[in-house]
């Protein structure tokens, strides 16, 4: 499978795990989002479609290479990721020993301080390389799951025309309701910092599920 570089979504390969599992980061890095919108709506469905042509070409290698990966853990060698309300359940035990963090170079630090407004707080950890990876593949997991159980959902690449969505060129779920698509992948990653910063209780992902079902019920 090859890896899959672009600018706009930061998506970067960073590393392989016994030649199996391929890992991707995925940002929004805000010096680039505004970039895209001097553009007209046309011209950024064409710079963004790569993406998405590549999240379905490997969406279902990654969550095989995923579940190979995790099966490899002790206590973790017969989970099933069949799309079950249980696996999830699995899923996130296991990410609470696998999500590390890493102190943040002082440069990245002093780069996004000088971006963001003093107003919004920074901190000076980020995750691991990994980390993001995997919580990419848990939210590619995550959506298929919910697909599984609401057939009438769909991914979808996200265009707006506002400049106050970061979300434009995700792939998200589209919900019965046109201007509420749900982005999975980015709400684990938003599970994977609370994961480090010991700020989860209960069991999120089922939460996550359960919260969102009027979202998905035609």
């Amino acid at each position: 499978m090859e890896a899959f570089t672009y600018d706009f979504l930061d998506s970067v390969p960073v590393l392989k795990v016994n030649d199996r599992v391929q890992l991707i980061k995925i940002s929004s890095p805000l010096e680039i989002w505004f970039d895209v919108f001097k553009h007209g709506k046309s011209k950024r469905k064409d710079i963004i479609k790569p993406y998405e042509d590549w999240f379905f070409e490997n969406k279902d290698h990654r969550i095989k290479t995923l579940e190979n990966y995790i099966r490899t853990f002790a206590g973790f060698e017969s989970l099933q990721m069949d799309f079950s309300i249980n696996s999830l359940s699995e899923i996130e035990k296991w990410l609470e020993t696998s999500i590390q963090s890493e102190q943040m170079p002082e440069e990245e630090y002093e780069r996004l301080r000088r971006l963001y407004p003093p107003e919004i707080d920074i901190e000076k950890w980020d995750l691991t390389d990994l980390s993001y990876s995997i919580l990419y593949d848990v939210g590619v997991y995550f959506g298929e799951s919910i697909i599984h159980h609401f057939p009438n959902l769909k991914w979808m690449q996200y265009i707006s025309a506002s400049k106050l969505n970061v979300g434009v060129g995700h792939m998200v779920i589209q919900t019965k309701y046109k201007n509420c698509p749900m982005n999975p992948i980015w709400l684990i990653r938003i599970l994977g910092f609370k994961l480090v910063d010991k700020k989860k209780e209960g069991n999120l992902l089922i939460e996550l599920f359960n919260k969102n079902k009027e979202l998905f019920e035609a």
